[in-house]
């Protein structure tokens, strides 16, 4: 997952952009990406809202900041932005 730096400033909503990845995530929103990342903000009060796009374009948008979220981020490339990640 990565997250721009906006993201961290206590937020109200969340904007993802992801691919599209069979039972991962869908443009009707199921599947299991975007299923969890609804479980966790959305109790907190969180409004999540997503939108399927091209791998490129999700990365250029959470670069310029006009996502919060991209799921998918290969840790290999060099994108602008903050990875989080867990042992």
């Amino acid at each position: 997952m990565l997250c721009s730096i906006a993201a961290y400033a206590a937020p109200t909503k969340i904007f993802i952009a992801l691919d599209q990845w069979d039972s991962y995530s869908s443009k009707e929103g199921a599947g299991y990406c975007l299923e969890l990342m609804k479980e966790v903000p959305e109790p907190a009060g969180v409004a999540v809202s997503f939108k399927i796009v091209p791998y490129r374009r999700s990365v250029e948008m959470v670069s310029t900041n006009k996502a919060d979220v991209m799921l998918g981020a290969y840790s290999c490339e060099k994108i602008e932005g903050a990875f989080v990640s867990f042992p």
